[in-house]
């Protein structure tokens, strides 16, 4: 079963659809980023491929999980992390 799926089973589900739901994905492609957006991904990011690039990715989960999850901010964005631009 794909993410995609996974994501549509638990939107599909009355008692899971306001689940955030945090993918992380080997694609940076915009076509996945799309899907992501329709099928309502709270929160996109691609793996990273270094350590320091993960910890910068998991401090941006635990970011969103604070302020959307604990703080009640809706949790409808996308965030992605240009791994390209790190040194």
């Amino acid at each position: 079963m794909s993410g995609s799926e996974i994501v549509s089973a638990i939107n599909q589900n009355q008692k899971l659809h306001d689940l955030p739901v945090v993918i992380m994905s080997s694609s940076s492609a915009k076509y996945d980023q799309e899907t992501a957006r329709k099928l309502k991904f709270a929160i996109f990011i691609a793996k990273p491929n270094d350590l320091n690039s993960f910890m910068a990715v998991a401090e941006r989960i635990k970011q969103f999980w604070e302020d959307c999850v604990i703080g009640g901010r809706d949790p409808a964005v996308t965030i992605q992390i240009d791994h390209a631009s790190r040194p």
